[in-house]
């Protein structure tokens, strides 16, 4: 088994720490997932060139898959309504001064 595994169902590589990245092609532009070291680049799967990048990796955060404690949870909450709070007086500030205007 190589180094560098194609993500597939049946392939996933992560019970060898190896993480999971998004390249792009840059002879056809194709982009796909592999299962890579940090210093191991794989061809592209529909050219075969090795001339590919790293494109940079994003995550998200979900408050409601219990990732943040209660603390946590809270002080999002709090200053959201604050957000809220501020965003709805500049509204109003806004409106007032269009009616003047008028």
């Amino acid at each position: 088994m190589t180094a560098t595994k194609l993500l597939s169902p049946g392939n996933v590589g992560l019970q060898f720490g190896v993480p999971i990245y998004d390249f792009r092609c840059r002879q056809c532009g194709s982009e796909f997932e592999a299962i890579a070291r940090a210093t191991e680049t794989p061809v592209c799967r529909s050219c075969g060139n090795a001339d590919v990048e790293r494109l940079p990796s994003s995550f998200g955060v979900s408050i409601r898959s219990g990732g943040l404690s209660a603390a946590a949870r809270k002080a999002v909450a709090k200053q959201q309504r604050a957000q809220h709070r501020d965003q709805a007086a500049f509204q109003a500030e806004i409106e007032k001064k269009h009616l003047d205007d008028d």
